[in-house]
């Protein structure tokens, strides 16, 4: 707050700047992934982890002890896990997780903050 109150000027001292320790990306370039049908979430990677595209990142399983009810999920683009649903149960439509990515995503549509 205190480096913010120096950049607009209510504080007239030097900004004091420090490096970004995170890596960032066009909003555009985010890959919103959804839950293709209801179930029991499965995660594989953790928050922060970097995938490649294709990768498999999660499952939902439809029906436990039914294999043929389980779907995998595969990373859109190559990129980072940066956020996912929190809950174990999910329904058809909901946001699985979020990647950053090194390409726009089919879902951007240029003026929302968020396409999901």
């Amino acid at each position: 707050m205190y480096a913010w109150l120096c950049t607009v000027g209510v504080i007239d001292e030097a900004p004091l700047l420090v490096d970004w320790p995170v890596q960032t990306v066009e909003m555009g370039h985010m890959e919103t992934m959804l839950a293709p049908r209801p179930g029991v979430l499965v995660f594989e990677k953790e928050l922060g982890d970097f995938v490649a595209q294709g990768q498999r990142f999660a499952r939902i399983v439809g029906r436990p002890g039914d294999a043929s009810s389980e779907v995998v999920l595969h990373a859109a683009q190559a990129g980072r896990l940066v956020t996912r649903h929190r809950d174990r149960l999910i329904a058809q439509g909901s946001v699985v997780a979020k990647f950053t990515g090194s390409r726009g995503s089919h879902n951007w549509t240029g003026g929302l903050l968020d396409p999901n």
